[in-house]
């Protein structure tokens, strides 16, 4: 069965706002590929490295505190993603220019 991997096929993360996300990630690249579509309204964005993120656009109000993150009792599911990137200052750089806080 190992063998039957290829590798990463998507990431899904549930959000509040698709514009805000949406918005976050085409800074970093990532483009709209479809959706949102169905009862969850997921949406997915891609990377020209392959990478896909799915948004599922049913999280509660972005006031809420964030279950995995924000409360003392820990909770299973993923927290975070991390992105390989090539330079780090360059990075920094280029996301500080964008306005995103590092």
């Amino acid at each position: 069965m190992a063998l039957e991997i290829k590798g990463l096929s998507h990431i899904g993360i549930r959000v509040h706002d698709l514009a805000r996300s949406r918005a976050f990630y085409e800074q970093l690249g990532f483009a709209l590929a479809w959706g949102p579509f169905g009862p969850e309204n997921v949406a997915a964005m891609t990377h020209p490295s392959g990478l896909e993120l799915n948004f599922i656009v049913n999280a509660p109000a972005h006031e809420k505190d964030n279950i995995l993150m924000d409360v003392a009792e820990k909770h299973t599911g993923i927290t975070h993603i991390a992105l390989q990137i090539a330079d780090v200052a360059k990075t920094e750089a280029a996301l500080v220019a964008a306005g995103i806080a590092v």
